[in-house]
């Protein structure tokens, strides 16, 4: 009886657990989003007062890039040493040694890369700004939402693992 006992509770505990890291990445999602569009904010700050070139803007957001830190530190590395002739195929080179932790952080990265690399001064600004407005639209609908989809998450995976304790028990 006691086997069984704790074999329902180790269910129990699973379950819970994969509700509660469902739960966490819905929040890692928009953390991730708001960085970016502070990152994107500080980005458009930079190029329209000092003009300064992407390695260098890079460099500089680098400090403030949170999350987006070493992608942000290797993307100005591989700029620098011109490893692809263009800042799209540097961006792959960047996303393909890096460590990827959620997909929105892959998906904002390489638009960002689309946004700087092809167009002069007024045009990267433009970019950045058409960017920035689609992810808030990204943000304010994940954030509508957000804590009704958290304690969806979490309490699925509780009433998971009492359903799977019930029935294997």
């Amino acid at each position: 009886m006691a086997i069984r006992f704790s074999g329902a509770v180790l269910i129990l505990a699973g379950c819970t657990g994969i509700g509660f890291s469902a739960a966490s990445l819905c929040r890692t999602k928009v953390r991730v989003i708001q960085h970016f569009l502070y990152l994107i904010d500080c980005m458009v700050i930079e190029l329209n007062c000092r003009v300064t070139p992407l390695p260098e803007l890079c460099r500089v957001v680098s400090e403030i890039a949170g999350p987006f830190k070493n992608a942000i530190v290797m993307f100005s590395h591989a700029l620098d040493t011109q490893i692809a002739p263009d800042p799209v195929a540097c961006m792959e080179y960047t996303v393909g040694n890096i460590r990827i932790s959620c997909p929105e952080f892959l998906l904002c990265l390489r638009e960002l890369s689309g946004a700087l690399g092809c167009y002069d001064l007024v045009g990267q600004v433009r970019q950045l700004e058409v960017l920035r407005s689609k992810w808030s639209k990204i943000l304010d609908g994940l954030e509508q939402d957000l804590t009704l989809k958290i304690r969806n998450f979490r309490i699925f995976g509780i009433c998971a693992g009492c359903a799977l304790a019930i029935l294997l028990v």
